[in-house]
C-alpha cells in the first residue's frame, strides 16, 4: 500500500523552531515541508477558492511525487449544501486539475447539522470527472449508513475517516482517506491505527494530522515510522 502522509495545512508560525527552522522565510515553508512529507491537505481552500497562480506557485515548490489534497470551499458544502453548485464546482475542478499529477483527492467535508440527503449527493457525484479522486467526510451520523456506502462504492468515492466521529475504517473504493483530529496520541494509538489502515484492501491511503497542534508534524512523522514497522512485520 502506498501511503501519503502529512498534515492539514503547512503554513503555521507555531511550527517554527520545532518543525521549521526558526528563521525560515514564509516563501520557503512549502519546499521545506515537502522534504519531510509527501502530501498536504490544503485547508485554505475551504475559505476561498484556489487560484491558478497560487496553485502554480505551490506546484513549483514540490517534487512530482508530492500530492495536494484540496478541501472544497464552504460555499459549496456549507452555504449551498451541495445544491445549485454546478458553476462553482466546474470552476473548482478546472482550477485544481492544473496541478496535474500532483493533485491528490478532493475533500468534501459536510457540516455537522447537514442530515442525509441522498438526492443532493447523487446530483453532485454525477458532475464529477470519473478519474478525479473524491472523498466525503460526513459529520452528521445519518449519512453513515449502507445506502450511502453503496452510493460511494458505485461511484469510486472514498468515505473519509475522522477519528473524532468514527471508530472504524470502511473501504468504499481502492484508496483510503483519514483525518486524525486528536491533539495527542500514544504510541499504542498510532500502532493500532497503522494496523487498521494496512489491513484495508486499499492500494493507497492519505493520512493527515490536525494542524492546530505544534506537535502535528511530529505525530505524522511518528505514525509514518510506526506504519513502516507494521508493514514490515506483516
Amino acid at each position: 500500500m502506498r501511503l501519503y502522509i502529512g498534515t492539514s495545512g503547512f503554513a503555521y508560525k507555531g511550527w517554527k523552531g520545532s518543525f521549521y527552522p526558526q528563521g525560515i522565510a514564509e516563501r520557503d515553508l512549502l519546499s521545506w515541508y515537502a522534504r519531510q512529507f509527501n502530501a498536504v491537505e490544503i485547508n485554505s481552500t475551504f475559505y476561498r477558492f484556489p487560484t491558478l497562480a497560487g496553485l502554480a506557485t505551490w506546484a513549483s515548490q514540490v517534487p512530482g511525487s508530492f500530492r495536494f489534497s484540496i478541501k472544497v470551499p464552504q460555499r459549496i458544502t456549507h452555504a449551498k449544501r451541495l445544491y445549485d453548485v454546478d458553476e462553482d464546482l466546474h470552476y473548482l475542478i478546472d482550477t485544481i486539475t492544473t496541478l496535474g499529477p500532483r493533485l491528490g483527492p478532493l475533500l468534501f467535508q459536510l457540516p455537522p447539522r447537514f442530515q442525509l440527503d441522498r438526492a443532493s449527493l447523487e446530483d453532485l457525484i454525477a458532475q464529477l470527472p470519473p478519474k478525479l479522486r473524491v472523498a466525503f467526510e460526513f459529520r452528521h451520523p445519518s449519512w453513515l449508513c449502507d445506502e450511502i456506502y453503496r452510493l460511494l462504492a458505485d461511484n469510486g468515492c472514498a468515505l473519509g475517516f475522522n477519528d473524532e466521529i468514527m471508530t472504524t475504517l470502511r473501504a468504499t473504493t481502492d484508496w483510503g482517506y483519514l483525518r486524525l483530529r486528536r491533539g495527542e496520541y500514544t504510541a499504542a494509538d498510532l500502532t493500532a491505527m497503522a494496523s487498521q489502515v494496512l489491513g484495508q484492501p486499499w492500494k493507497s491511503a492519505y493520512v493527515f494530522f490536525k494542524h492546530e497542534s505544534p506537535d502535528a508534524p511530529g505525530l505524522a512523522q511518528q505514525w509514518r515510522e510506526i506504519a513502516s514497522k507494521v508493514a514490515r512485520s506483516t
